[in-house]
């Protein structure tokens, strides 16, 4: 009988237990000497929910770090995007920023520079409603040459 309702137990958990779940209509996983990059294509439940104590951005594929150049990680400024993925503009928020000269540099995968421009407060705003779906690579860097990099997701 224990061991019955043991196994009652697990097909019962393994019913219910979800983790990250998503409807897609593709996805994958790119490897190149720079590094690798996981995609998902067609993701239909996406938002973004704003409140008193934070942010929540659902969806499958979430901001990372993907490089940090110069060795140890040091992130003064606590860089954040969001949210991602995105239908038209993502917010860079840089939480410790206190004037430094900081910019940012956006590519699409090919290498091709999208935009570039000087952050000059906590939050900025970069508008990518006029650019097709597709992976981004947000480039921050300071004037000593610190750099981050975020992969943002661009859908329709």
């Amino acid at each position: 009988m224990k061991k019955i309702t043991t196994y009652c137990f697990w097909i019962l958990l393994s019913i219910t237990s979800y983790g990250q779940a998503g409807v897609l209509s593709s996805g994958g996983e790119g490897l190149g000497t720079g590094g690798t990059i996981s995609f998902s294509v067609g993701q239909v439940f996406v938002g973004n929910f704003n409140g008193d104590y934070g942010n929540v951005a659902e969806g499958m594929q979430q901001t990372f770090v993907l490089t940090l150049l110069g060795g140890i990680e040091t992130n003064p400024f606590e860089l954040a995007t969001f949210p991602n993925p995105t239908t038209d503009v993502i917010t860079l928020k840089a939480q410790q920023y206190h004037g430094e000269k900081l910019q940012y540099q956006l590519y699409d995968l090919e290498g091709r520079l999208i935009d570039q421009q000087d952050i000059v407060s906590g939050e900025t705003q970069i508008d990518l409603s006029q650019e097709p779906s597709n992976i981004y690579l947000l480039r921050v860097s300071d004037d000593r040459s610190m750099t981050t990099t975020f992969k943002i997701v661009k859908v329709e």
